[in-house]
């Protein structure tokens, strides 16, 4: 059951969209919390550039902790 979905508006507008990894569907709340969270290594210690950088699927690190993966839905 979902009880909260929120899809954010600069997604929308750019034309992007966050999916589950393994299933292609909407990510949960808890891979969007862990996302969120991950959050601070990709800022302020710019890990996250580097790993983005170097995996074949340009993933950050919150996306590879969840399990997530950002498509573009204009393709």
């Amino acid at each position: 059951m979902k009880l909260l979905q929120v899809k954010p508006l600069e997604k929308k507008i750019v034309g992007l969209k966050v999916m589950n990894k393994t299933n292609n569907k909407d990510i949960s709340g808890t891979q969007a919390f862990v996302r969120f969270g991950m959050g601070i290594f990709d800022c302020i210690f710019m890990i996250g550039l580097l790993v983005a950088s170097t995996n074949n699927n340009k993933q950050r690190i919150g996306d590879l902790v969840a399990d997530s993966v950002v498509i573009d839905i204009n393709k």
